[in-house]
């Protein structure tokens, strides 16, 4: 018995100030790329035989858009057109063009100066939500900051430095901002996560048929993002009163429930930037620590579904065992066309334990740190330009048996 894939879906499209007639113009096609730590950019393909409504919308237009696949659960896409541009294949008597539009997270493309003082990382989130009119969800710790100024940085780019100063991760959807730890995130939605799998016997697992066209697994250090590798775990605090030293090393949390308890797929170096508390050093340690869930990353084709975004846990249940679990989303493709929904995905994880992935048995692998720095990359220092020169040879680049970088 053949079983077809989930993969209808169905989309709308509104410009709300629009005062065309929209006569004569057939929505043929819809992509949303959605990706960590970047704007959600939508691109709608239409068809049309009068060019002057394509001419009707100025860049910046607002623009909303909503998409599901078969379990009606909503998508929503928020934001303004950018520009409108030409298809090279044409259809005989109609005009084809890609309407390309960003997320509203625009909005923070807004520069400010300000200061704020007395306030922790999430209150200064909360005002700013205020200020342009996003909701804030957030999750309030109790390290306060004498002074932060935000001074020449937009406001993405001062909400970006933030959290990773603060051991958060930011997200915004529609207008609503997710700044809050990894761990925490996963946990919010994890009732909700999709179920993937590419079992053919409906009967196999929860008489659901497979959701899972294709998938590229493989294992070691795949991320492309220093960022996202967990070997960055001790950070250093100097009290600016006494001078008192404080090393505060942390460990993943185990948030994703692999069967596993979760731990870093690296042997670890643990890297000394220095900070003015303790309280900032236990954060940025943890969030560099629970960032260690996005090291390694499959690539799958999955039938679409609105609640794989970045950020969000998602349940594999795949022939290759060795990928079953819960992952997060790293970054996510929706494409609706012909009554057609489907996904590109990149999922990551924190460790791949056992079976064939790649072609090779387990997932474990030790950094060769030598090569880094051979081709100036320093994984653990956020400032390249701490750093001395390195020499050469074994455990370049490092000092002492626990190969520790050496700052400025």
């Amino acid at each position: 018995m053949s079983v077809k894939y989930r993969t209808r879906g169905q989309y709308k499209v509104e410009f709300p100030l629009s005062q065309v007639e929209q006569f004569d113009v057939f929505y043929t096609g819809l992509e949303i790329r959605q990706k960590i730590r970047q704007h959600d950019i939508a691109t709608i393909r239409v068809r049309t035989t009068k060019l002057k409504w394509l001419d009707a919308f100025p860049t910046g237009a607002p623009v909303t858009i909503t998409y599901h696949g078969q379990d009606r659960i909503l998508g929503t896409f928020v934001g303004y057109v950018t520009n409108i541009r030409p298809v090279l294949a044409e259809e005989e008597g109609y005009y084809m063009r890609d309407i390309v539009c960003v997320a509203a997270s625009r909005d923070l493309r807004a520069t400010a100066r300000q200061t704020y003082r007395n306030r922790t990382a999430p209150e200064i989130v909360q005002a700013i939500g205020k200020q342009i009119g996003f909701r804030v969800v957030t999750q309030q710790h109790g390290l306060r900051r004498p002074t932060v100024t935000h001074s020449g940085d937009t406001y993405w780019e001062f909400l970006t430095k933030l959290a990773k100063r603060t051991g958060y991760v930011l997200r915004v959807e529609g207008t609503t901002i997710l700044f809050m730890p990894l761990p925490d995130l996963i946990k919010m939605y994890i009732s909700r996560a999709p179920f993937l799998t590419d079992y053919a016997d409906m009967g196999t697992v929860g008489n659901e048929p497979p959701n899972v066209h294709s998938i590229d697994a493989w294992a070691g250090d795949t991320s492309d993002d220093p960022d996202d590798l967990s070997d960055s775990t001790t950070y250093t605090a100097i009290e600016p009163t006494t001078g008192r030293v404080h090393n505060e090393r942390q460990t993943p949390t185990s948030a994703l429930h692999r069967g596993v308890t979760s731990r870093s797929p690296y042997d670890r170096y643990p890297s000394d930037v220095a900070v003015h508390s303790r309280e900032d050093a236990r954060l940025l340690a943890k969030g560099a620590a629970d960032n260690g869930m996005m090291a390694f990353d499959t690539k799958m084709t999955v039938a679409g579904e609105s609640g794989l975004k970045p950020y969000r846990p998602v349940t594999l249940n795949v022939k290759d065992g060795a990928l079953d679990g819960t992952w997060v989303v790293k970054e996510a493709v929706h494409r609706l066309a012909k009554g057609q929904y489907t996904c590109d995905v990149v999922v990551s994880t924190e460790s791949v334990v056992g079976g064939a992935v790649g072609g090779s048995r387990g997932a474990r692998k030790t950094r060769d740190l030598g090569a880094e720095v051979a081709q100036g990359v320093a994984p653990d220092i956020m400032d390249v330009s701490r750093l001395k020169s390195m020499t050469t040879g074994p455990g370049a680049g490092m000092t002492g048996s626990t190969g520790r970088w050496v700052a400025r």
